[in-house]
C-alpha cells in the first residue's frame, strides 16, 4: 500500500497528493449529549490511486479500495494490497492468500432468487480477517449486478469482489483518541 495505517493527513497528502474530493462529518457520541466533544470524520477520494482515506483526529484509520467505481476518472488501485491479493482478483484466489476469515457476514438473498440473474441492487457477502493492527474487509457480490454508467449495460458477476477495507484495530484507534483527548495532539 502506498500509505500507511495511522499516518497523519500531511503524511498521505505528502504521498498521494490533494485528494480529488473530501467530506468531513462531525457529530456528537451520543448526538443528543452536547457535553460531550464533537468527533470529527475525514472522507478523501484520491482518484488517480483508486484510494478512499478515512481519517479520525487527523490519522487515517481505514483505506477503502472500491473494485469498480462510475466516477469519472476514478482508477482502480493496481497495487498489491496484503499477502500478495489485489482487489482485481477472483474469491477464490482472495481465499487461497489470505487462509479462512475469522469473520463471514452474508445479506440474505430472496427465496427463489437466481443469483446469477443480474439485479441492481445485490446482496452481499463481506469476508474479514484479522491481521496485527488491522482488518481486512472484503466485500463479495452474493447476486450478480447490472450496472449502468455509460450507455452500455455491464454485468458483474455472482462472487465478483466489490470492494475492500483495510481498517484500523481498534485498540490503535483507542491508543490514538485517547492521546488525542489528554493533550490535544494527535500521537502514534
Amino acid at each position: 500500500m502506498p500509505v500507511k495505517l495511522g499516518a497523519s493527513s500531511d503524511e498521505v497528502h505528502k504521498l498521494l497528493g490533494r485528494p480529488n474530493e473530501s467530506y468531513v462529518k462531525r457529530m456528537r457520541m451520543p448526538p443528543e449529549d452536547e457535553t460531550q466533544p464533537e468527533h470529527q470524520t475525514t472522507l478523501e477520494w484520491y482518484y488517480c490511486w483508486g484510494v478512499v482515506a478515512s481519517f479520525e483526529h487527523d490519522k487515517l484509520f481505514s483505506i477503502g479500495l472500491p473494485a469498480f467505481c462510475d466516477y469519472q476518472g476514478f482508477l482502480i488501485y493496481s497495487g498489491t494490497v496484503v499477502k500478495g491479493v489485489k482487489v482485481t482478483d477472483s474469491k477464490q484466489a482472495i481465499l487461497k492468500a489470505l487462509g479462512k476469515p475469522t469473520k463471514i457476514e452474508s445479506d440474505a438473498v430472496p427465496v427463489g432468487a437466481d443469483p446469477n440473474v443480474p439485479v441492481v441492487w445485490p446482496k452481499e457477502s463481506r469476508y474479514y480477517w484479522q491481521f496485527s493492527g488491522y482488518t481486512l474487509e472484503a466485500a463479495f457480490l452474493q447476486q450478480a449486478q447490472s450496472v449502468q454508467w455509460t450507455s452500455e449495460p455491464h454485468t458483474w458477476p455472482k462472487d465478483g469482489l466489490t470492494s475492500m477495507y483495510i481498517v484500523l484495530s481498534s485498540a490503535h484507534r483507542a491508543r490514538t483518541r485517547q492521546a488525542t483527548k489528554n493533550d490535544g495532539l494527535p500521537h502514534s
